[in-house]
């Protein structure tokens, strides 16, 4: 079971906003290698004494019905459900969206964390110059408004259904979404648990702030045996899935285009 919250431009654009929750929480599903199955959404502080309040309550359910169409999963039940308030509220409109999946039998459960030093690591997925809606640009720059992330769910589709493959083939040693904090903070949650680092180098064609902290939709952080390295890349390949080689885990110590950050244990205070 998975659960994913989010209030950015629910009151401006609700059916994007809430198909963007549905891929996040189903490519969250899928890393771990479940199958997602059942969506529900839950929206919180919508005022229906304000016309807009309809309008993300309508916007909501059509997303929510398109998502679980293109993803093939079954909605909980017909009807979003909704927490009314009267007056100011202390926070904007939010919705929640759960997800229940299954594991097939034969697939075995991936973790997000890396495991061994010297896999490789690989992000799969396309980057952009973007960093709109990320936890950058609003808590770094003091930018709490900002146009949603890129986002395309024909593309989403894609990427899971590759990643099903890989699970199959048993080619991944670790996967994480790309989410809250983009890649960096999405790298430090993996290598955290084992203590592990990582060695990378950015994309030169790619802004290195939205390269690193941009929350574009549609990524997702793996790291490879490096026996596996090679299917990995035919596949990946034959599907026409972009994939960007970052570097490898290092036995702890941070370093991004040759440039030493220290040591993963100093990280923790940022996760």
């Amino acid at each position: 079971m998975t659960t994913h919250a989010f209030h950015h431009h629910l009151a401006d654009n609700p059916q994007m906003a809430t198909e963007m929750m549905v891929s996040r929480a189903a490519r969250k599903m899928v890393c771990s290698g479940a199958e997602p199955k059942v969506a529900g959404a839950f929206l919180y502080h919508i005022d229906f004494g304000d016309p807009q309040g309809h309008f993300i309550a309508s916007g909501a359910r059509r997303g929510l019905e398109h998502a679980a169409s293109q993803f093939n999963l079954k909605i909980s039940d017909r009807k979003i459900r909704f927490d009314y308030f009267k007056g100011h509220a202390p926070v904007p409109p939010t919705i929640i969206i759960s997800m229940l999946g299954c594991v097939e039998k034969g697939i075995q459960v991936t973790r997000h964390d890396f495991k061994n030093k010297g896999n490789n690591i690989f992000l799969i997925g396309k980057q952009y110059n973007d960093i709109n809606a990320s936890e950058y640009l609003e808590f770094y720059h003091g930018v709490s408004h900002s146009p949603l992330p890129v986002f395309d769910i024909g593309r989403e589709i894609e990427i899971q259904n590759a990643l099903k493959l890989l699970h199959r083939r048993n080619l991944l040693s670790s996967a994480s979404p790309v989410g809250k904090g983009g890649l960096f903070f999405t790298l430090l949650r993996a290598g955290f648990l084992n203590n592990l680092g990582f060695d990378i180098t950015t994309d030169a064609e790619i802004r290195k702030d939205a390269f690193l902290f941009g929350e574009s939709m549609g990524r997702v952080l793996v790291d490879i045996h490096p026996d596996n390295e090679d299917e990995f890349v035919d596949l990946l390949s034959d599907l026409k899935i972009p994939f960007f080689m970052l570097g490898h885990i290092t036995k702890g110590e941070i370093r991004i285009d040759d440039h030493s950050l220290g040591f993963i244990g100093r990280m923790s205070g940022s996760l």
